[in-house]
C-alpha cells in the first residue's frame, strides 16, 4: 500500500512538471525514466540514460529497437530552424541524432506518459492544471495505471 502511495505521488508529481509549460526538460527526469510519447504518426519509448542521451524505440525505419541517441530538444514545428535544447513538449516535433541516420525530427508530440521513474528528487514541482492544448491538439499528462 505504502509504495502505491509514493509512486502515485511521483506520477502526480510528473504530472505537474509537465503541465507547468506543456512539457518537461530531460535533465530534470531521474535517469532511468521511461516515457511513452504518442505522436500523430509513432509512439515511442524513452529511457533516460544521463545526460542528453537516451534510448529510444517504437519507429518502423528509425529505431524499431532499441537504440542510444542524443536528444536535441523539441520544435515548435518541423519548419523551425533550432530546437529547445533538452525539452520535451506537448505539441512539438522531438529532434534527436541517431548514430547512423544524422538528425530526424518526429510528427507533433499528442502525449506524454510517464511509465516508470520520474522526476529528479531536486526538481521543484509547481501544482497547474495537467491539461493544455496549442494549435487545436490537445495535451494531457497520462497517469501510468
Amino acid at each position: 500500500m505504502r509504495s502505491q502511495l509514493n509512486e502515485r505521488n511521483e506520477t502526480d508529481d510528473f504530472s505537474r512538471q509537465v503541465a507547468r509549460a506543456e512539457g518537461l526538460h530531460l535533465d530534470d527526469l531521474a535517469d532511468g525514466t521511461v516515457l511513452k510519447l504518442v505522436t500523430l504518426l509513432d509512439q515511442y519509448i524513452l529511457v533516460k540514460r544521463g545526460g542528453a542521451y537516451v534510448w529510444i524505440s517504437g519507429h518502423p525505419t528509425f529505431c524499431p529497437e532499441p537504440v542510444v541517441v542524443e536528444m536535441l530538444g523539441s520544435l515548435a514545428s518541423r519548419y523551425a530552424s533550432r530546437p529547445k535544447p533538452g525539452f520535451i513538449g506537448g505539441c512539438m516535433c522531438l529532434v534527436f541524432r541517431h548514430p547512423t541516420l544524422e538528425t530526424v525530427t518526429t510528427s507533433l508530440i499528442h502525449e506524454i506518459q510517464l511509465m516508470s521513474g520520474g522526476l529528479d528528487p531536486s526538481t521543484p514541482v509547481v501544482p497547474e492544471p495537467i491539461r493544455a492544448s496549442n494549435s487545436n491538439l490537445a495535451f494531457q499528462v497520462l497517469p501510468n495505471d
